[in-house]
């Protein structure tokens, strides 16, 4: 026998590629009744939620304890609606990696028999990342619940999305913060919802996260010409598998939160997705309708974290604390080049991500020690997380009971 033959005798049989490998145009058709239950049931959860939020709106008309009581009621409903995300999610593993910058043995709550049980990340954060499909958001909502940040989360989105059926109104009252594209309107809202979220946070000694895409929109087909285009204005190469960031809605958020929240910390992730070839485009392989109503989930979802000191970062001149500053006043403060110094470490950062993108899908991992890796299996974990997502069904039932009592008693 050759040393070749006994060598393959001892390696370990290679698994078969997955679904998940193929693009999406190229897959046999997906069970489409299966979908629909998935969806139909989805919808009701997300509607009995919505409509609770309706209910106890009034309450943030009050001033005092009782408005106090109506926004610990939405941090609430952001955790059970994230019980949700997970119990969908549930077929996926998410793959923590973290650089130099972070302890992971610091970071990393676990049992006594060294089973991970949660983050410890710090109460009030803001987080960059790259942004691929619109599964995005929800892989990292699921990362925040393991740290205890999932009620405190709020997205920077596109404003079209907050005329989505349903999900928009509800996304409007948990205070997600949609951007037009045209930052002469949008600073102002988006400056008051940050100094009243992150005053409230300091105040109360609540938790706060803020999540960003400095790329403002996915990379497809359609998105890379845009960021080709916009690199050749720089005079500076584009990026392979991100955008080229964009930096002023970023640096107005910290700037921002710092006076009002100055213990204020920030970290990047860069997120891979197994099957995609280098300088792919997530969205052949990976829609939210594929993941969930087709239930082809990837198997991973790779999540690299870096820690960014914000003594470090190149914010320009400090707010003093506790100051109130109109969005004109804020932006004032920044000289042009402090501008220009931030927009250029946002771009170097983005290309340390496009170079871990680039290894992560050649070898199908980021650089990471052994040390540096922890598994999180997304799912539910017992009665109190099955309880949550039942929560948001009773406000269905009881709007139910008052429409059947109203109509047998007046009509």
């Amino acid at each position: 026998m050759s040393p070749t033959a006994l060598e393959d005798e001892k390696a370990p049989p290679l698994k078969a590629p997955g679904i998940h490998t193929v693009p999406i145009v190229q897959r046999p058709p997906a069970d489409r009744l299966k979908g629909a239950v998935l969806a139909g049931l989805f919808t009701l959860l997300l509607l009995g939620m919505h409509l609770s939020q309706l209910v106890l709106w009034p309450m943030s008309l009050v001033p005092g304890g009782v408005r106090e009581l109506y926004w610990d009621y939405i941090r609430f409903s952001k955790e059970s609606w994230t019980k949700c995300l997970l119990w969908i999610s549930q077929k996926t593993t998410l793959v923590v990696t973290v650089d130099d910058s972070i302890d992971l043995a610091t970071l990393v709550e676990r049992d006594e028999d060294g089973t991970f049980k949660a983050f410890k990340f710090p109460q009030r954060t803001v987080w960059i990342s790259n942004h691929q499909m619109y599964a995005d958001w929800i892989y990292s909502w699921c990362l925040f619940s393991y740290a205890n940040l999932h009620g405190a989360m709020v997205i920077v989105l596109k404003a079209s999305l907050r005329n989505v059926p349903i999900g928009g109104p509800a996304m409007r009252l948990w205070k997600f913060i949609f951007l037009s594209g045209s930052w002469e309107s949008d600073q102002a809202k988006t400056g008051d919802t940050l100094t009243t979220l992150g005053r409230r946070a300091t105040k109360h000694d609540k938790s706060l996260s803020l999540l960003l895409y400095p790329e403002g929109t996915l990379v497809s087909v359609l998105t890379r010409p845009k960021s080709k285009k916009f690199a050749e204005k720089l005079g500076i190469p584009d990026m392979k598998n991100t955008l080229l960031p964009r930096s002023t809605g970023l640096l107005y958020c910290v700037r921002t939160l710092l006076p009002v929240a100055p213990d204020l910390a920030m970290y990047d992730m860069t997120v891979g997705y197994p099957g995609l070839p280098p300088a792919g485009y997530a969205q052949s392989y990976y829609t939210l309708m594929s993941i969930y109503a087709a239930g082809q989930a990837p198997p991973e979802v790779h999540i690299h974290i870096r820690a960014l000191p914000l003594a470090s970062v190149p914010t320009g001149a400090a707010v003093p604390l506790g100051k109130t500053m109109t969005p004109s006043e804020i932006n004032a403060a920044v000289t042009p080049e402090e501008r220009t110094k931030f927009d250029e470490w946002l771009r170097a950062r983005w290309q340390e991500k496009d170079a871990m993108l680039q290894g992560y899908y050649e070898t199908g991992h980021f650089a990471a020690e052994k040390h540096q890796r922890v598994e999180v299996k997304l799912g539910l974990k017992g009665i109190d997380d099955w309880v949550a997502v039942g929560a948001n069904l009773v406000p269905l039932y009881a709007a139910y009971r008052l429409a059947a009592y109203a109509y047998a008693t007046y009509l």
